[in-house]
């Protein structure tokens, strides 16, 4: 096992060396996306309008990319694993039912951030009776708190891993009751280390419990990539780590920049400052000069000078009408970034066709593809890798609608979590229908791949289908249930009476349509030509050339 001291040094690599470029990065994304980025270029008495531009970008798209219901598929390892099977899944989409914010949080990390992690943790408030419980809960931590190396991972889980952050002392001593934290603070910097041997964690250069083993054999930790950035021959992580905002920032600076001119301009315009001049010995307000303002609804007071009479001693101050070509620029500025992110993401915008939406949707929604399909890989390693491997070495944690073999060594699975596009599940649906009536598909994977039910659901849908074409189109079950209903209506009579009736115009339909008795073809013509008559044919019209 590695000593507290090695871990400290593998912090100090991480941090100040391997990932420093990258937080610098992200720390400015961050900026952008809470609107506190500075703009030079506005200078006073003009004021600064923010647009809420990168939160829009980071927040919205997720939303219509990210469905709110998640699927889970696991294939068998035998054919005997057909019920196991069906259990396990339940309890996997219970889990990521009862974790659907955190899929979305996680969505938007990896926008903002440009990648994301998670952390499976035993949820110590579970209740095995208590059916909306989960045995674990999926932990979305901050990127710019976890520091690991990105080219030692396997699917997505590292070797070791570092957090570092700032925490409550009360929340540490509510989880911790036996740290004694240091005096007159409220926060304290938390420094915790993972590898597949140990775990150790450490707040105010206090240790919590010392180096402790790891029961669970690997690191309960999951990453992956927004998929916006490149894998480089030099491994580093600020050229892989790229978010949604990064290659944005100077656009959206400037449509700020721009908006915030062309909306200080309008308003100075409608209420412009005002100069009063007052007569030599009048009463003046202390430091005129160095308090004089050009603002909006801003009042000055100035002296004549001697021998001077103003034209006017209550003057308006200057004020400037934005120009034509400035709003053309903001216009200019505003689609840039529309193009980036289409307002048909938001359920909104105007388009000249629904073919013209469906090809800007289409093309808006894959642009997100590679951060969806990571999402998915990320989540199904956490509930299944992960997950699956927590419960079984963590009896306590066991649900109790699994029996202890049914897992039998098969961790892997896979997640859907893209939202259904209309236009192209209207699609998918007719495809799938008409390969499911010439055959080729089965009315389950119908159901599954193309109507986007789980496989629970398809077999309940199958068994409903089942049933109810059984009582429609069966005689025999027809004929129950209406003798059922006219013996609770206490029609018994009329039902016989009219089901007799019934039986003796069958009788009579079945020997009007009984096959005629002739065997040779001659026979067979005039017995056509009896049954069905030809009408009479017409002599032919006399011909003439030309028409005439």
């Amino acid at each position: 096992m590695k000593t507290v001291l090695e871990r400290k040094q593998l912090k100090d690599y991480f941090v100040n060396e391997l990932h420093g470029a990258r937080v610098i990065q992200q720390t400015l994304d961050e900026e952008y996306f809470r609107d506190t980025f500075k703009v030079p270029d506005v200078p006073s008495p003009f004021k600064i309008y923010r647009t809420g531009r990168g939160a829009w970008m980071i927040n919205r798209p997720i939303h219509n990319i990210i469905t709110s219901r998640p699927q889970v598929f696991r294939r068998n390892i035998s054919k005997t694993d057909d019920e196991p099977n069906k259990r396990i899944l339940a309890e996997l989409v219970r889990w990521l039912w009862f974790s659907r914010g955190q899929v979305r949080n996680s969505a938007k990390m990896a926008n903002l951030r440009g990648e994301s992690w998670l952390h499976p943790v035993m949820n110590e408030r579970w209740d095995k009776d208590d059916s909306n419980s989960i045995p674990l809960l999926f932990e979305v931590p901050d990127p710019m708190i976890v520091f690991a190396d990105y080219n030692t991972m396997v699917n997505g889980i590292p070797s070791e891993v570092i957090i570092l952050c700032e925490r409550s002392v009360a929340e540490i001593q509510a989880r911790f009751p036996r740290w004694n934290p240091p005096t007159n603070t409220k926060k304290v910097d938390w420094f915790e280390h993972w590898d597949t041997r140990s775990r150790y964690f450490e707040a105010g250069n206090i240790p919590i419990s010392g180096i402790q083993k790891n029961i669970l054999g690997f690191v309960p930790f999951v990453h992956c990539f927004s998929g916006f950035g490149l894998s480089t021959y030099q491994g580093l992580p600020e050229d892989e780590v790229m978010g949604r905002l990064t290659m944005s920032r100077d656009k959206i600076l400037q449509q700020t920049t721009v908006d915030s001119d062309i909306t200080s301009a309008i308003h100075q315009l409608t209420f412009p400052y005002i100069n009063i001049f007052v007569p030599v010995g009048a009463e003046l307000p202390p430091d005129f000069m160095s308090n004089y303002k050009m603002g909006p609804r801003q009042v000055n007071i100035i002296p004549v000078p001697d021998n001077t009479t103003p034209d006017n001693f209550f003057r308006k101050g200057e004020t400037f009408e934005p120009k034509q070509e400035v709003l053309m620029y903001s216009a200019q500025k505003e689609a840039a970034l529309s193009q980036e992110d289409p307002p048909i993401l938001t359920g909104s915008g105007q388009w000249g066709s629904g073919r013209e939406a469906d090809i800007v949707g289409g093309y808006a929604k894959g642009y997100y593809d590679a951060l969806v399909e990571n999402i998915e890989d990320m989540w199904a390693t956490a509930i299944g890798t992960l997950g699956l491997q927590m419960i079984e070495k963590l009896p306590d944690m066991y649900p109790p609608g699994l029996n202890k073999t049914d897992i039998n060594g098969n961790y892997q699975c896979k997640v859907e979590l893209k939202a259904d596009d209309p236009i192209e599940r209207g699609r998918s649906i007719a495809q799938g229908s008409r390969l499911k009536d010439a055959g080729l598909i089965s009315h389950k994977k119908f159901l599954i791949e193309h109507y986007g039910m789980t496989e629970e659901e398809a077999d309940n849908e199958i068994d409903e289908i089942i049933v109810e074409d059984v009582t429609i189109n069966d005689p025999v079950i027809r004929a129950i249930y209406g003798r059922r209903m006219a013996e609770k209506m206490g029609w018994q009579d009329e039902y016989e009476m009219l089901r007799k009736q019934g039986q003796e115009m069958d009788k009579r339909k079945q020997a009007l349509n009984r096959p005629p008795e002739i065997e040779t073809p001659p026979g067979e013509e005039m017995e056509r030509g009896s049954r069905f008559p030809q009408q009479e044919r017409r002599p032919p019209e006399p011909y003439t050339r030309g028409g005439m």
